[in-house]
């Protein structure tokens, strides 16, 4: 595995979940479908993740095809093909639901998003004027059209789970950055009342405030950041919300990150309670 490009592991990886392809076991190792010796290379499209008692019976079934008295048919390259894209399929399906499940609950639960750094997503989404900043009965159908514009562009965009992402690249953290991930986990950090931030008079260093978890990858801890911009939280309701519900799930864009002082900063999209 150590020539096979980061970069194609870590989307291999991702894309599976980190499970066998054949038991769906979450130790794995990855497989080349077809061998090097046979013209194989390290590609995406001739990789697939492998738990190791899989990959030992990938091994020994087609080694042992066509000798005298075996019977078992060998799990072949062209199988292999085959489960692994099922298995892609099967994955994505999952996230997607979640990501769903997680923007279709608590409407009122919706970031807004900072555009001068994402303007892709800001450009694509097309939303309907902000009407319910002047008239509170409209909120509902905006954040229904927002929770349906960012689940489209969630899927055409895709999303990694950053704990699973994080196993293959704690010692180059840079490499996340530009990416759209969902993680989940319990919060902690010091948010004033919304008025506070928005004050002329308060006093307010427009520093914006700052909420952090850790998450541990082989014994390293890594602290990711989210940068909470006041401007951008639906209501005054949802911005206390933040310091009192310390579980959170969250996706948001990866805008910075630094693998010496393990940090990654992350500007969310969405934010929602993860009831413990």
């Amino acid at each position: 595995m150590s020539n096979i490009p980061p970069q194609i592991a870590n989307q291999l990886l991702t894309d599976c979940l980190h499970r066998c392809c054949l038991c769906q076991v979450e130790e794995v190792q990855l497989h080349h479908i077809d061998y090097i010796v046979d013209n194989g290379d390290n590609s995406y499209e001739n990789l697939i993740p492998l738990c190791p008692n899989c990959h030992s019976r990938v091994h020994t079934s087609q080694a042992a095809a066509g000798q005298p008295g075996v019977l078992t048919r060998a799990i072949t390259p062209e199988q292999l093909r085959i489960y692994k894209s099922k298995m892609i399929e099967k994955c994505s399906s999952l996230i997607q639901i979640f990501i769903k499940n997680g923007l279709a609950e608590g409407s009122e639960w919706h970031y807004y998003w900072h555009k001068n750094r994402i303007p892709e997503l800001w450009d694509s989404l097309s939303l309907p004027p902000k009407s319910h900043e002047k008239r509170p009965e409209d909120l509902p159908t905006y954040n229904r059209v927002l929770a349906e514009k960012l689940s489209e562009f969630i899927e055409r965009k895709g999303v990694w789970d950053l704990p699973l992402i994080l196993n293959e690249t704690v010692s180059e953290l840079e490499s996340l950055i530009g990416k759209y991930v969902t993680f989940a986990g319990r919060f902690e950090g010091t948010v004033q009342t919304q008025n506070y931030y928005l004050d002329p008079q308060s006093g307010w260093d427009n520093k914006h405030p700052t909420l952090f978890t850790t998450i541990n990858v082989n014994g390293i801890d890594i602290k990711v950041i989210i940068d909470i911009d006041p401007n951008n939280v639906v209501s005054t309701t949802t911005f206390l919300k933040l310091s009192r519900e310390p579980y959170l799930k969250v996706i948001g864009h990866v805008w910075n990150a630094s693998t010496d002082k393990k940090e990654i900063y992350i500007t969310p999209l969405h934010l929602c309670p993860n009831f413990k």
